[in-house]
């Protein structure tokens, strides 16, 4: 297997760890309990910051092994999928710290949920760039990144019908008054 390879591979599964906690959590709140999510939950910043060295580690040895011109314009169709998850984990990896937070507030919040823009970028990443060499992790990848996706989608239906309810709550309540 290649650098190449595992290199994406741990990056992945690094990234798939930072947003695990929360969806996890979201669709089977049991899992609260469990002391791997403690621990995930706990140590996400790390974990996000380890997902953007892997990333550079990936996209350094793509573009040398691959000798690709990062001067062609070419060059941004092919990858724009991981020249966008790049940009997006630079700007998360810059923006992980306590001045960040305070200093961009609510927009910190709204920054950090492009973590789920790169999901599909990935998604899309993998299925395209890796269609002529799947290896091993290629497929494992994509697998656990597919059931994330579904645990994501399942976890934005139960925050939509929650944010439903408390509307109807909230009107049922004015009504009275």
């Amino acid at each position: 297997m290649s650098l190449v390879s595992i290199s994406g591979f741990l990056a992945l599964i690094t990234y798939i760890g930072t947003i695990i906690p929360t969806n996890l959590t979201t669709v089977f709140p049991d899992t609260k309990k469990l002391k791997f999510i403690k621990f995930l939950f706990k140590n996400r910043r790390n974990t996000g910051l380890a997902t953007f060295f892997l990333a550079t580690i990936h996209t350094t040895v793509t573009i040398s092994q691959k000798e690709i011109n990062l001067l062609s314009l070419n060059t941004y169709f092919i990858y724009y999928t991981g020249i966008s998850s790049f940009i997006i984990f630079t700007l998360l990896a810059i923006t992980s710290n306590k001045f960040s937070i305070k200093t961009l507030k609510k927009s910190w919040k709204t920054l950090h949920n492009l973590t789920y823009v790169v999901m599909v970028l990935l998604l899309i990443h993998i299925w395209s760039l890796m269609s002529d060499s799947w290896t091993k992790l290629t497929g494992i990848g994509l697998c656990l990144l597919s059931l994330m996706a579904i645990i994501y989608l399942i976890r934005l239906c139960i925050e939509f019908n929650k944010k439903g309810k408390q509307k109807l709550l909230k009107s049922h309540i004015t009504s009275r008054v």
